[in-house]
């Protein structure tokens, strides 16, 4: 347990410097790129379920849109449900340039994959959708600490 637990320590520390290299290559900062990876697996949507999604708030989640569509990453479109509803969605200039930075990553997932079983991999996806939960539980529980440090109460 302890060489899986070191082995995913190690691959999440080089996934966090493949993106801080990914995010200068885009001319972007990280929150950008968490805006933009929501974007490119949601699908379009509005600066307020993005700003929930990305945890941020919708003022900041808004000067992030407006710094990505100058960029031309991202375009605002009216919600064809709901004229009056804007919607965020990614460029075909994102997608693009997302390919030539991850791609590889495709690539290999795809190899990968077929080295596995089938229960191999719904294990992974069961490990990995316990993991997202486990995240969402302690991010709630250091939102507790913050909230009571002085200063930073409700």
């Amino acid at each position: 347990m302890q060489e899986a637990v070191e082995g995913y320590r190690a691959m999440q520390l080089g996934s966090e410097l493949f993106d801080d290299a990914a995010a200068e290559i885009l001319g972007i900062n990280r929150t950008d790129m968490r805006a933009m990876d929501v974007l490119q697996r949601r699908g379009p949507m509005t600066a307020g379920a993005l700003a929930e999604e990305i945890r941020l708030s919708r003022p900041a989640t808004t000067t992030v849109l407006d710094r990505l569509e100058r960029i031309g990453y991202i375009r605002r479109t009216s919600d064809p449900e709901d004229r009056r509803r804007v919607l965020a969605e990614l460029t075909p200039l994102a997608f693009e340039r997302s390919m030539e930075i991850w791609g590889g990553y495709f690539d290999f997932a795809e190899r990968e994959a077929g080295r596995y079983t089938v229960e191999d991999l719904e294990a992974l996806r069961r490990f990995a959708q316990r993991g997202i939960e486990e995240n969402a539980r302690q991010i709630r529980r250091l939102e507790r600490i913050l909230a009571e440090r002085p200063g930073r109460g409700a």
